[in-house]
């Protein structure tokens, strides 16, 4: 029902939904040394080339 809300509110803006991300609470793994923690590569967001974003 909220979701619904939130794709009403984006078409009276003009844009659209085109997908929905649902997340939960992750737990913090344990701590590693340094060196191990180096290789690990930060994620980023995938976004496409037509994907455009505003001010709200």
């Amino acid at each position: 029902e909220e979701l619904a809300g939130v794709a009403e509110a984006c078409a009276d803006g003009g844009h659209e939904v085109v997908g929905v991300v649902v997340a939960g609470a992750v737990r913090a793994r344990p701590s590693a040394s340094a060196d191990a923690s180096r290789g690990d590569a930060a994620a980023g967001a995938a976004v496409h080339d037509h994907a455009t974003g505003g001010v709200a």
